[in-house]
């Protein structure tokens, strides 16, 4: 909880009180090459103003979302949607924040990183969403953040602690979107904090120790929940029961084979309320303990030895000020940006965990110019390499193929440690492009470079082949030949010689030319050489008014073909234009290669003066 509010008994203290990186397609072979990297800590400032290689930690949240957040260290960064309930503060829909374009930048940017769906919703002094409101935003969420990048992560918002009362709010989240959806709630990754204060909403005695603490989750009846005293926070027995009570819930709900993470927890109050700094250090250090080691077969998860928990986040880095007194809880000190003796605690504990290991994966793959269809054509494969490991890779090779058929290796120079650059490759390849075509690139296809897991070194580049057909049009476009113009003139004649006349009109046929043009774009990914456009009458194919070739179409390039059809006749005609009537190009759509137009042209009407009305 960041910057929240806590009462002591005395009314004297006023305090103010979010993942598992699954960046990337494949599943781990090993799910934490160093245990070093399940740590992670809470950021309320600038984290670049810190030397946080000191904690050799693996991951930070900052309560928000952005589209381009530092990485220092190579740390992972968890975004945070933040969220509010109409119910309970005035806020427009769609009650999530960012949304919309700004939402879709920041996802566009961090393609697989896990997304939180809010801070604390379940306290009223944070996001404060009553469940129901809760499951339906999640719901909103859940399938725009997937529709926008199938690969990003999920997780619920983290409740302020696993008590009975707030299982009891998320058990209401949990009926309602099946109830709504006719559905389970999908989540990716659990996530729950792990404080230990006091549940009392404000103007009630319960225990008559005050309302201090994480208030009653908004939507609920009650008044009184988990009555804990200002000595409490740091009691590993109720720590060890909430996470404990947590996990046998989602065994009860089918997601034990689910991680969990606990993106926030710590000691709120200061030293003047008892909390030195020695016991906010062995308090730290015990969890830990407990994290690390803490396994249970019946309620773990079986990815990870079946212990309890997979990653957590130490609050804070900075954050030394809970509106009064002296606080212990901060890694380092927000003013002097120097790390505190409770950070050099932290990185003592953690440094003999951080073991070296690479990760290496294909993070895109592209072509410095279009192969041309049916041809042999010499292409460069450039192959951008990103490493998920902490350790620089060796150089080593990327191996560029089609089909098995065709197969090439290139050289990979060393690339970084995550976040710290990447290594291109050049592949110079001869292709051959006769329809839909799948490159392939693996990195170190010889297996030369021992990695944490190899599951993720292949990627794929579709090469597609189409050719679509535009808007059919004719000029002129509505050839109405003569009429009009015929019956103005006569009329002013008529005029002229007064009502003594008579004029009767006759229809005469006639031909006329008109020129039919056709748009033809190609939405492939290969130059087409002279595509053929055909113009026809009636069903197409049939008919054929005549054929013409247009220059060859680069990718994304739109020309117009045009036929002239010099003796067209009056009346009404179907006219069509097929791209590539012959099937000479093989696409992976043909069914948008015709377009046709209904063509009306008039007869002409001719005014004749017969006679002398009498």
């Amino acid at each position: 909880m960041r910057k929240r509010i806590l009462r002591t008994i005395l009314a004297l203290l006023l305090v103010f009180l979010a993942f598992f990186p699954l960046e990337g397609s494949a599943a781990q072979d090993t799910l934490f090459p160093s245990d070093n990297e399940r740590f992670g800590f809470g950021v309320t400032t600038d984290i670049t103003q810190f030397d946080v290689s000191q904690l050799h930690a693996g991951w930070y949240v900052n309560w928000g979302a952005a589209p381009s957040s530092p990485h220092p260290d190579g740390l992972i960064y968890v975004q945070i949607l933040r969220l509010c309930d109409p119910d309970y503060h005035s806020c427009p829909p769609p009650y999530y924040t960012p949304n919309g374009e700004s939402l879709a930048r920041i996802v566009h940017a961090n393609p697989g990183v896990l997304w939180l769906v809010g801070n604390e919703p379940d306290c009223p002094y944070q996001d404060s969403v009553g469940p129901e409101r809760y499951a339906r935003i999640y719901h909103d969420v859940y399938n725009t953040l997937k529709s926008l990048d199938p690969s990003a992560q999920v997780g619920i918002g983290g409740m302020v602690q696993a008590s009975p009362l707030r299982m009891k709010w998320l058990n209401r989240v949990w009926s309602a979107y099946q109830q709504t959806y006719g559905s389970i709630m999908p989540v990716d990754v659990w996530n729950v904090h792990a404080f230990v204060l006091r549940e009392v909403r404000p103007g009630h005695l319960c225990d008559g120790r005050g309302a201090w603490g994480a208030g009653i989750p908004p939507g609920l009846d009650d008044n009184c929940g988990m009555l804990v005293g200002v000595d409490d926070l740091d009691r590993m027995d109720i720590f060890d029961q909430q996470i404990r009570r947590f996990r046998q819930w989602m065994k009860n709900h089918g997601q034990q084979d689910k991680p969990l993470i606990v993106s926030e927890y710590g000691i709120l109050f200061n030293q003047e309320l008892g909390y030195g700094y020695e016991r906010v250090r062995d308090y730290m250090l015990g969890t830990f303990d407990y994290f690390l080691n803490t396994k249970d077969q019946s309620i773990g998860y079986p990815e990870d030895d079946f212990r309890l928990v997979q990653r957590w986040a130490w609050y804070s880095l900075d954050d030394d000020n809970f509106g009064w007194g002296t606080t212990w809880s901060a890694l380092f000190d927000p003013h002097t940006h120097q790390i505190n003796q409770l950070g050099l605690d932290f990185g003592k504990y953690t440094a003999p965990l951080v073991r070296s290991y690479v990760d290496l994966t294909p993070d895109s793959i592209n072509l410095v110019s279009a192969p041309v269809y049916g041809e042999k054509t010499a292409v460069d494969v450039r192959t951008s390499v990103f490493n998920w490991g902490n350790s620089q890779s060796p150089a080593s090779a990327v191996r560029v193929s089609t089909g098995g058929v065709q197969e090439k290796d290139s050289y990979l120079p060393p690339v970084p440690r995550r976040y710290a650059g990447e290594a291109t490759s050049s592949t110079k390849f001869s292709l051959l492009v006769s329809g839909p075509t799948t490159l392939t690139v693996k990195v170190d296809p010889n297996n030369i470079v021992p990695e944490s897991r190899e599951g993720n070194n292949t990627a794929t580049m579709s090469l597609t082949v189409n050719l679509s057909a535009g808007n059919l049009i004719s000029n002129p476009r509505v050839p109405f030949v003569g009429s009009h113009a015929a019956f103005s003139r006569h009329s002013q004649e008529r005029e002229s010689l007064g009502n003594n006349i008579f004029f009767p009109t006759v229809s005469i046929a006639r031909r006329t030319s008109v020129t039919l043009s056709l748009s033809v774009r190609n939405r492939g990914d290969v130059i087409i050489p002279q595509p053929e456009v055909q113009f026809g009458l009636g069903k197409p194919g049939m008919d054929v008014l005549g054929t013409v070739s247009l220059p060859a179409l680069a990718p994304g390039e739109e020309k117009s073909a045009s036929l002239v059809w010099p003796d067209a006749p009056a009346g009404t005609h179907r006219v069509w234009a097929w791209v590539d009537p012959q099937n000479e190009v093989r696409e992976g759509n043909e069914t948008d290669n015709i377009s046709t137009l209904d063509l009306l042209i008039s007869t002409r009407q001719v005014y004749l003066p017969l006679g002398m009305k009498h």
